[in-house]
């Protein structure tokens, strides 16, 4: 199976904008890990299809963490391959939650 390069390589994740040093330390931390954590973020809303996923569903079904998920999901959306459906579901927590699904551009570079 062939995957596409952007946005699943090794650059690395988001950096807080005031650019503190714990934060560019997170950063290199999660950087070998970044790209694949996209990747199945991408995979799993692809498998949801227009049903899509909240961020909650995304860590549950995953096994990640919210704090991991939000930002691959960021990264996803601003590389035009994930957006927000309209539709919302309960959070685990019982509010309301966005729920999302790959984007035209997206389904297109799905497997």
């Amino acid at each position: 199976m062939t995957h596409p390069t952007l946005p699943f390589d090794d650059r690395p994740g988001l950096v807080r904008r005031d650019h503190q040093l714990t934060a560019k330390l997170a950063a290199l931390d999660v950087l070998p890990r970044s790209g694949t954590q996209r990747r199945r973020v991408f995979d799993e809303l692809w498998r949801a299809g227009p049903f899509g996923r909240t961020r909650d569903e995304l860590a549950t079904r995953l096994l990640m963490s919210q704090n991991t998920v939000r930002p691959r999901v960021k990264e996803l959306i601003d590389g035009g391959l994930v957006e927000p459906s309209g539709q919302l579901r309960p959070s685990s927590m019982g509010h309301p939650a966005e729920v999302l699904v790959l984007t035209e551009t997206g389904r297109a570079r799905a497997p």
